[in-house]
């Protein structure tokens, strides 16, 4: 029994008080009579009087038999619902309400006493209502909650369904168009269910094919009760088969049919074939002489020039040129004979070459301190390649593939050699590939001349550039090296073309210049005359038509993405298109660069043999290798990729990174260090020590978390520059936050510019950070630049995340951008940074039932330092009884198992867990006690025994909930009585589903029925 001071009475004389006040009351207590409360409002029950309250006692029961469960008496609140977070009196006596739930639905007397002792006494009563959101409604036939087009040819009925709602709604179709399609409707269900105290309500239509090419549009709709309609809407169109119009001949006597095909179509097609045969014959030995011509004239790099045209589509996996000069030529070559001084000149600018390029490629680094294993993986490259060896053909594809990239040999034969690729995906090594191949060769051919346009301005002279390169002591002059360019063949290769600039400059020098004609006449304006008598500009390169200086000149471009608007350029050239990095290549990129970083790090003495004492600890388990560097090698080669999954694998990111070689040296390089100082520190601690042969899973880096590996790249990458890049982060964290909250997205290249400085967007290019595309827009080439991962951007966005008021207002922005559950990893980034705002994002998450938000937030989360920040907030989900939770990304699987850890830990009831595409090692690893219904969608259960597994698993949890499988690939010999023997009948049993929309002949739809099932 509560005992109060004052006017608090007790049982045994509350009546008789009760009685004799009622006589003296000279006051009167006004209260609404009813109050209508939201489901999760708060709300202030008023009851006024014209006298001031002196003490007030609020009861849901009797009065004289039951304690009250809110008083206020001399200023002081109590009673027996007073701490309960969802009940507070105010200090006027009114009674506060909050988060409102089913529970709080009762009547309230309110017993009131006065300054002169008086009492007067009213009651309330309380309504919870629940209004209906326009959550989906549930259509047959179609997949999820969306409308659909559905095509019939028989006739059959349309369900539209909606469950646990209140007050109780109508749900009904209605027919919008129809032609050649009969509905006829049903009378509307509603069904009610005591346990969650909603309504479940559908409606069904049926539908009759009237002929073909008929077609309808229906909708179905939700009602209130005052026939007001709900915002809740799915559109369904059903067509049927289309009309077939029969063939007039069809009509006709089949041997009229005979006649005429015989009489009058036949002797045609004969006709024609002999006509187009003697044509094509006619023209093709016509061809054969011009080109026979040409060939021994030798000039038809001449005529036609090298313009920088795109070629077709027609692509072939990239191979090296294994065609003999016969295949291209039917004719042998003939050899030019050059005098013995012109030779000796051209010998010596050859040496002069080679000396050159020896003591550039001394300089390269690719990346810094591992250059063989890069290299290795630079010149591995996937790619595409299109050839052309003649103007009127292109080479068939052929049907063996290789992942290496074109040799010298590939594309001696082309005029143009035009190579694009991504930024990182080896351009310009591959430039440099070319380049060692010619000055490995003992014998020339072909002069090579390597540009890196980036450096040069399109005003420097060509024949200048040449002459950086030859050395004083040669007595080489100006004159000299043109002669030579003249009069023997060269390939130039340009690394850095911009195709902006390519197509801009182009449209600028070739104006007035007109091509030669057949007859052979050449038309030059005063341009080309300039450049005939001046000699080659940089510019003139972009021109196409450089064959007018040196008729012997060939290039090979190197760009990025290239726009084809343009026809076929002038045979022969070769189109290369680098495609990236197999996973293949990626692995035996990281064994190449494991074992230089192993070798590397033995010479600075930081040596990871084993300990000699600990050679006893092998139990036999894992053999001892025969020699003890290529065991400590290996093993430090799998630990590295096995860390690089474990971080890695679980974003998504590991793939993408592999794309560019320099990030992926970046995130190796620091695992690897990460991995080399926790084996040191073990080796230094005997109680902390781990021999190398035990099992990986044992082995762990200090770090392994996304925020602590993106950081320490990004620091890798920047150490690369000495240009003060300590800005380059602070301005692209800033340039993230704006375009993640879409306040000042920068996406044209000048806005880049404006931002970043020129300087410093090309540092971010070059480290991996940003990548550049272009597009067409309005016959206009645009240059946008955009960061070349999401997880970048995100993790720059976080670091710049302002606080306080500003802070508050862009979470906002982004909650709401990403109200569909899209997927957006800065949100896990404020987590793992301990963000002063994670709070108030986790309670908007919490409260608005942003479950994937609030799971996937989880992913950064330290157990057990920040466990408390989430516990608060999911035991207030203890009295929900509707947490659906819908998981479709696979990445965040262990994050997801921790939040379902947690909820059977604190026993959180889970209406509906759906999984889409997860492992059946994951569905199998999960203990779901609390849960209601399981759904596992678009999963492969094809596998021998992995059907069998999940079975079991539901027979040894004992769910008693219902399970249902819907579109997951099983295996066909499956049959209904294996089925029904997979587990044991007398807890469960499998039935099949009706399942009209699965169009995949191997996926099934099952549902499972557990004890207590439906």
């Amino acid at each position: 029994m509560t005992q109060m001071s004052g006017h608090q009475p007790s049982h045994e004389c509350r009546f008789f008080i009760l009685f004799t006040l009622t006589f003296q009351c000279l006051c009167e207590v006004n209260c609404p009579s009813t109050v209508r409360i939201e489901e999760g409002d708060d709300a202030v029950i008023t009851c006024t009087s014209k006298t001031p309250f002196v003490d007030v006692y609020w009861f849901t029961g009797p009065t004289s038999s039951t304690d009250p469960i809110l008083w206020l008496q001399n200023g002081k609140k109590g009673g027996t619902q007073y701490g309960n977070t969802h009940y507070d009196v105010t200090l006027r006596g009114q009674m506060v309400i909050k988060s409102a739930n089913v529970d709080n639905a009762a009547t309230y007397t309110i017993v009131a006493y006065f300054e002169d002792g008086t009492s007067e006494q009213a009651n309330v009563t309380v309504i919870i209502t629940s209004k209906p959101t326009p959550s989906c409604l549930e259509i047959s036939n179609c997949l999820g909650c969306e409308g659909c087009s559905l095509n019939i040819s028989e006739p059959g009925f349309l369900s539209c369904s909606k469950n646990e709602v209140r007050p109780q709604l109508q749900v009904d179709w209605r027919i919008e168009s129809r032609d050649r399609i009969e509905f006829t409707h049903h009378q509307p269900i509603a069904i009610y269910d005591d346990e969650s105290d909603s309504w479940n309500v559908s409606a069904k239509i049926a539908y009759e094919v009237k002929g073909c090419g008929g077609s309808a549009v229906l909708r179905c709709f939700v009602q209130n009760q005052d026939q007001s309609t709900n915002g809740s809407v799915n559109t369904i169109r059903l067509f049927t088969e289309p009309c077939i119009i029969e063939n007039d001949l069809d009509q006709q006597e089949p041997a009229v049919v005979a006649i005429i095909c015989f009489a009058v179509i036949i002797p045609i097609v004969i006709i024609t074939v002999i006509v187009a045969g003697i044509l094509f014959i006619v023209y093709y030995q016509k061809k054969k002489k011009q080109n026979r011509r040409k060939r021994e004239r030798g000039k038809e790099n001449y005529e036609t020039g090298v313009a920088l045209l795109p070629p077709n589509d027609d692509t072939r996996e990239c191979v090296p040129d294994k065609k003999s000069d016969t295949q291209v030529n039917p004719k042998p070559k003939k050899v030019k004979s050059y005098p013995e001084d012109r030779e000796k000149k051209r010998s010596i600018l050859v040496l002069e070459l080679k000396r050159h390029y020896k003591t550039y490629f001394d300089k390269i680094l690719l990346p810094e301190k591992h250059p063989t294993a890069a290299a290795r993986l630079y010149t591995h490259s996937q790619c595409l390649v299109t050839r052309v060896t003649r103007e009127d053909e292109i080479d068939e594809p052929e049907s063996h593939t290789t992942d290496e990239l074109p040799n010298l040999d590939c594309i001696k034969k082309a005029s143009l050699i035009r190579l694009f690729g991504k930024a990182g995906y080896g351009k310009t090594t591959f430039a440099h590939h070319l380049l060692r191949q010619w000055v490995a060769e003992d014998a020339h051919e072909t002069i090579m001349i390597f540009l890196d346009m980036k450096t040069l301005d399109m005003e420097d002279d060509f024949l200048d550039c040449v002459m950086k390169v030859v050395s004083n002591q040669s007595n080489f002059s100006r004159t000299d090296v043109d002669s030579i360019l003249l009069e023997y063949p060269f390939l130039v290769l340009l690394d850095g073309c911009n195709e902006m600039t390519m197509a801009t400059k182009q449209n600028e020098v070739t104006e007035g210049i007109k091509k030669p004609s057949n007859s052979g006449a050449v038309s030059l304006d005063s341009s080309m005359e300039k450049m005939l008598k001046d000699g080659l500009k940089i510019k003139d390169f972009y021109s196409g038509y450089v064959n007018w200086k040196y008729p012997d000149l060939r290039m090979c471009m190197m760009a990025r993405d290239t726009i084809q608007k343009k026809p076929l350029p002038p045979s022969p050239s070769v189109t290369i298109k680098l495609l990236g990095f197999s996973s293949q290549q990626t692995d035996k990129y990281i064994d190449n660069f494991c074992g230089q970083w192993i070798e590397s790090n033995s010479r600075e003495g930081r040596s990871l043999a084993r300990d000699e004492n600990s050679k006893e600890s092998n139990n036999g388990d894992t053999p001892v290798a025969e020699n003890a560097e290529d065991f400590k090698e290996h093993h430090f080669a799998r630990k590295v990729k096995f860390q690089l999954n474990e971080i890695l694998g679980e974003t998504g990111i590991l793939h993408e990174f592999g794309k560019i070689p320099l990030l992926l040296t970046a995130v190796t390089y620091t695992v690897a260090h990460d991995i080399t100082n926790n084996d040191n520190m073990k080796q230094q601690s005997e109680d902390r020590k781990i021999s190398l042969t035990a099992g990986l899973e044992n082995v762990q880096p200090q770090e392994t978390k996304l925020p602590a590996l993106l950081g320490r790249i990004v620091k890798f990458l920047e150490s690369k520059y000495s240009d003060d890049n300590g800005k380059i982060s602070e301005k692209l964290a800033a340039i993230a936050l704006h375009n993640k909250t879409q306040i000042y997205p920068y996406e044209v290249r000048d806005k880049w510019e404006t931002a970043l400085g020129i300087d410093k967007m090309e540092t971010a290019l070059s480290a991996g950070f940003l990548e550049e595309d272009n597009i067409l827009t309005n016959r206009s080439v645009i240059s946008v630049i955009k960061f070349s991962h999401d997880v970048f951007a995100d993790y720059f966005a976080a670091s710049y995340f302002p606080v306080e008021k500003k802070g508050l207002d862009t979470l906002t922005a982004l909650i709401k951008d990403n109200k569909d559950d899209k997927e957006n990893m800065i949100f896990q980034h404020l987590c793992a940074r301990n963000h002063p705002l994670i709070y108030k994002l986790l309670e908007y998450f919490a409260e608005h039932k942003m479950i994937n938000n609030f799971i996937n937030c989880l992913y950064e989360v330290e157990y057990p330092d920040k466990l408390e920040l989430f516990r608060a907030r999911i035991q207030n989900w203890k009295e929900q009884k509707n947490i659906i939770i819908r998981h479709t990304n696979f990445y965040y699987q262990k994050t997801l198992k921790n939040f379902l850890n947690l909820c059977t830990q604190w026993k959180i009831k889970l209406k509906t867990l759906t999984l889409e595409g997860f492992p059946v090692s994951f569905l199998v690893s999960l203990t779901l006690p609390h849960l209601k219904q399981l759904e596992i969608s678009h999963t492969d259960l094809s596998k021998n025994g992995d059907f069998e597994h999940i079975t079991a698993w539901l027979t040894q949890q004992s769910i008693s909930s219902l399970c249902k499988f819907i579109d997951c690939s099983m295996l066909d010999t499956l049959s209904e009585q294996s089925l029904r023997h997979i587990a044991d009948p007398k807890c469960c049993h499998i039935e099949r589903v009706n399942n009209n929309q699965v169009t995949k002949p191997n996926v099934k739809a099952l549902r499972w029925k557990g004890k207590g099932g439906e």
